[in-house]
């Protein structure tokens, strides 16, 4: 029964690495740090995208070395576009 927050107030993220957020950054920003051929060129090429931090959430330490991984599908050949599945 714990009341979800309404403090802070974070505003929306407008541009990414000085860029407008479109969904190409979103993708990549999704895609973090995996090892993909389709990744931005800052990822670290790890076998995940993102880890989860120990200690965030109770859930989660419940379960050790959590990943959260998205990966590219459906991409077009034509613009290099592709939607992501998690």
């Amino acid at each position: 029964d714990a009341p979800i927050l309404d403090k802070p107030r974070v505003p929306l993220l407008a541009e990414w690495r000085g860029e407008p957020l479109d969904d190409k950054a979103a993708r990549d920003i999704m895609m973090g740090h995996l090892d993909h051929p389709s990744a931005h060129s800052c990822s670290t090429k790890k076998p995940w995208s993102w880890k989860i931090v120990v200690g965030a959430n109770p859930a989660y330490d419940a379960f050790p070395m959590q990943h959260q991984i998205f990966y590219p599908c459906n991409e077009n050949p034509e613009d290099g576009s592709s939607t992501s599945k998690s």
